[in-house]
């Protein structure tokens, strides 16, 4: 799965954080990795291929270089014991259940110290109660609740709330008090079921998700960096994150006058 480049000065990656996207409503996981990517001094060490995920190849989003990008990236910084997974294109559907399972084998195989996912969930199926207030969730397995609750707890982050029927209950559901609830994802792509392949298997994983609308995710994926970043300290506070160059181009050229 995991295909090194041979420029990785360590691999041991044990202890290390593992961070990675979900390919999610308005892609903010995605857009907040790149974020991530070009404002630390990260080191491209390798790429992770496989069926399910569609090839593709373009240009250095990061800076105005010759290298060129591939579908699934990996990053690292061994200073910050750090290892960032950037996927940059969709599944395909018959092939997705095998990635996941070959991606919780290999970060089991990794021992990274703890994984967060950055994802997003679309905003117009939100409960009544998420409407106001902060629109960032979080979702912890079993493992990461041992380590991480208390800090979680601390900074005042609110976990996803478990709902038993969307968008209402029925009467036979009101009438059921011990209705069993659980997580809702919409729009979440991988998100739901790499939880439940995680917390199965002891690890450690934390996913962080913002409710969106499809459109300008920019600012979106900004408040989710700067979220995250309250926890994992990636930047300091006074620190600045750096834009992307690819997204200059995020929707396309300007118009010019001379088009009129």
């Amino acid at each position: 799965m995991f295909i090194s480049s041979g420029t990785a000065s360590n691999s041991n990656w044990n202890g290390y954080t593992l961070l990675l996207p979900a390919v999610s409503a308005g892609n903010v996981g995605q857009l907040a990795i790149d974020l991530i990517i070009a404002s630390l001094p990260l080191v491209k060490v390798g790429y992770i291929e496989h069926e399910s995920i569609l090839p593709m190849v373009g240009a250095d989003p990061y800076r105005q270089t010759s290298h060129l990008t591939t579908s699934c990236e990996v990053y690292m910084s061994e200073e910050k014991k750090l290892v960032v997974v950037q996927q940059r294109s969709p599944f395909s559907k018959k092939k997705k259940g095998d990635f996941l399972t070959q991606l919780v084998s290999w970060i089991k195989q990794k021992e990274f110290g703890k994984v967060v996912m950055l994802s997003s969930s679309h905003s117009h199926e939100r409960l009544d109660s998420q409407l106001t207030g902060s629109q960032t969730r979080y979702i912890s397995t079993s493992a990461a609740k041992k380590w991480h609750e208390s800090t979680l707890s601390a900074l005042g982050w609110t976990p996803l709330e478990l709902r038993s029927g969307f968008p209402a209950l029925s009467a036979v559901e009101l009438a059921d008090n011990a209705l069993e609830k659980t997580l809702y994802i919409p729009g979440g792509g991988i998100s739901k079921k790499f939880y439940e392949l995680c917390d199965a298997a002891d690890i450690p994983l934390v996913i962080v998700l913002t409710f969106c609308s499809e459109g300008d995710n920019v600012p979106d994926a900004q408040n989710l960096v700067r979220y995250a970043n309250t926890w994992l300290r990636l930047l300091a506070a006074q620190e600045q994150w750096t834009t992307p160059h690819s997204w200059k181009l995020l929707f396309g050229r300007l118009d010019t006058n001379t088009f009129f």
